[in-house]
C-alpha cells in the first residue's frame, strides 16, 4: 500500500528503512516515475549529452499517471507494484557506515525484502542514552 501510495503522488519522500540480504539499506522512498526522470537528468549530467531521455520515456510507460491513462482510454491501474524506488540510498555495512556518501537511486524488486521499518536509519546520529533501569 505505501508503494502505490507513493507512485501515485500521495505521500512523498517517505523515508524508510529496509532489510534486504541481511543488509540494512536507507533512505527516502520515491514513485517509480520520478525515480526514472531523476535517473535521466543523472545519466544526462555525467554525460553532457540527453542519453537519459530513454529512462525518461521508460518512465512515462511504465508509470503513466492516471490523467495520462484516462486520455489513453486505460483502465486505472490495479496492479501491485513489483518495485520500490530509493533516492539518497544508502547501505549500512556491520561497520555501521553509510555507502555511498551521499546516497544514490535504488530500485529494489519488492519480493526480494526481507523487513522493513518506516524512518532512515542513521548510525551516525547522537541517540541520549537510556534512562537507568530501578
Amino acid at each position: 500500500m505505501l508503494v502505490n501510495a507513493v507512485n501515485k503522488g500521495e505521500t512523498a519522500n517517505l523515508g524508510v528503512s529496509l532489510l534486504v540480504g541481511g543488509s540494512w539499506l536507507t533512505g527516502s522512498m520515491i514513485g517509480g516515475r520520478m525515480w526514472f526522470d531523476q535517473l535521466a537528468q543523472m545519466v544526462d549530467a555525467q554525460t553532457g549529452s540527453d542519453g537519459g531521455q530513454l529512462f525518461h520515456m521508460i518512465g512515462e510507460a511504465a508509470y503513466p499517471s492516471e490523467s495520462e491513462r484516462s486520455a489513453a482510454g486505460r483502465a486505472p491501474l490495479d496492479a501491485d507494484p513489483g518495485f520500490l524506488h530509493l533516492r539518497d540510498a544508502r547501505l549500512l555495512t556491520g561497520a555501521a557506515v553509510r555507502v555511498p556518501d551521499p546516497g544514490g537511486l535504488v530500485r529494489v524488486k519488492l519480493s526480494s525484502i526481507d523487513g522493513w521499518s518506516v524512518g532512515i536509519l542513521d548510525p551516525r546520529a547522537r541517540r541520549p542514552p537510556f534512562p537507568p533501569v530501578l
